[in-house]
This record gives structure tokens, C-alpha cells and sequence, in this order.
């Protein structure tokens, strides 16, 4: 059971990492704001249940797309919890 739940903890990191660095490619892409948007859903498809571990704001409709209108930021507290759940319920 351990190592059942420690893979599927693993597999989460991963796809965490990955979003992390979609995220920030996005930001440094000079995508318009509806092109990001279209990109969001498409990474929330890739990376499934591990999108609801990152606070994301995103640029109202008439600002472009910069570091100071599109910001991310994982949620260590959510996602340790969580683990910690897991962990608990095995």
C-alpha cells in the first residue's frame, strides 16, 4: 500500500512541475489574454487533479499578458494536506 500511495504522490509532484513550467512559459510567451486562456484549459486537461494545488490570477480582458498581470503561485499548504491525508487514510 506504501509504495502504491508513494507513486501516486510522485506522479502529482510531476505534473505540479510540469504546470509550473507551462505557467511560466506561458508568461513569457507574447500571447493575447484569450490565447492563454485556451492554453489554461488545455493544461488543466494534461495535468488533471494536480491544477486545483495552484492559485492562478490572470489579467483582465483589456491588460496583456505580463509578469505583473499573470501570477501563480503553488498552494504548499493545500497540497501537504492532502498528502498528509492520504498518508493517514492508508
Amino acid at each position: 500500500m506504501k509504495r502504491h500511495l508513494s507513486r501516486e504522490m510522485a506522479e502529482r509532484r510531476r505534473d505540479l512541475a510540469r504546470l509550473m513550467w507551462l505557467l511560466r512559459s506561458l508568461r513569457r510567451s507574447n500571447s493575447s489574454r484569450d490565447q492563454v486562456l485556451k492554453q489554461l484549459s488545455a493544461a488543466k486537461a494534461e495535468v488533471g487533479s494536480a491544477f486545483q494545488f495552484v492559485q492562478i490570477s490572470l489579467p483582465s480582458a483589456d491588460e496583456p499578458v505580463t509578469r505583473e498581470t499573470f501570477r501563480f503561485a503553488l498552494n504548499k499548504a493545500k497540497l501537504e494536506l492532502t498528502e498528509f491525508q492520504e498518508r493517514w487514510a492508508s
